[in-house]
């Protein structure tokens, strides 16, 4: 009997490790995937500040690049720059923000997007208004 209950025992065991293991691997998962929207959300509310702020487009590059102008570069009606997971300006790095936008007298509507390996995460609309 003795043997019996000690291999109900070890089998009960065994279950709760099994099922506390699966959810500790979903709780790392999903706080990779919380760190990965707070640092998207984090890009697209800068790039928002930095829109806000100046209405020069080759300003904007310098600003978003930082240090590191390869990381951020401008097409015809299109802002890129390149972040790695640190939220650093880097060529190569995994986030893309895209910032692209439409002026109609006076107003310049933004959109604000943020990917991470060709994934969108996050985006955000604004506008500016300039006289």
């Amino acid at each position: 009997m003795f043997y019996i209950e000690m291999l109900l025992l070890v089998a009960v065991f065994t279950g709760v490790i099994l099922v506390l293991s699966n959810v500790f691997a979903t709780a790392k998962e999903q706080s990779s995937n919380a760190k990965s929207l707070n640092g998207a959300v984090q890009l697209a509310e800068n790039a928002a500040e930095i829109v806000g702020g100046t209405d020069d487009h080759s300003e904007m590059v310098d600003l978003l690049g930082g240090d590191n102008n390869a990381a951020c570069h401008l097409e015809s009606q299109k802002l890129l720059a390149r972040y790695n997971g640190d939220m650093e300006p880097d060529p190569d790095g995994g986030f893309l923000v895209v910032i692209t936008w439409e002026d109609i007298e006076g107003l310049t509507n933004y959109d604000i997007t943020v990917t991470w390996r060709e994934d969108p995460i996050y985006e955000l609309e604004t506008s500016v208004f300039y006289e």
